[in-house]
């Protein structure tokens, strides 16, 4: 699918978006900087499709518990994120998730798929999806 030049930023946007919510629930999370700064190091550039191979391979010498990815398509209005979780070792996929909602509701929609990842792969995690919430710093995605 094309990339509609009106969400160009959209990628970044939700990667930040991703280190910010982890963040805000207590994880420790590498920086945006630090992931260029490690792929530099790896000889790629910042807009690289990594293979689950790379991944892996980052996430070992970073000694990362585990990498999410993912991928986003939208049209028109309507946005569907897909994350996945890649654990480090040993070396296996976790519960990611998904979700569709319309472009305006982009906050509320990846906020629940931070939590579910959250909590889909940490039987003991103690946070309701409200809890998670109100830890989180309030954005607001303004569509213009």
């Amino acid at each position: 699918m094309r990339e509609h030049p009106a969400i160009g930023w959209l990628s970044e946007g939700l990667e930040e978006l991703t280190i910010q919510r982890l963040s805000g629930a207590g994880e420790q999370v590498y920086s945006h900087a630090g992931r260029l700064v490690e792929l530099e190091r790896n000889g790629l550039s910042r807009s690289s499709k990594l293979s689950r191979a790379t991944m892996l391979h980052i996430g070992e010498d970073l000694d990362a518990d585990f990498v999410v990815f993912g991928r986003f398509t939208a049209n028109g209005t309507s946005l569907t994120i897909e994350s996945r979780i890649l654990k480090v070792n040993p070396a296996r996929f976790a519960a990611g998730g998904a979700g569709n909602r319309y472009l305006d509701s982009l906050m509320d929609l990846h906020s629940r798929l931070v939590w579910r990842m959250l909590s889909a792969n940490d039987r003991n995690y103690a946070l309701s999806i409200a809890e998670f919430t109100k830890r989180q710093r309030r954005l607001r995605l303004r569509c213009v």
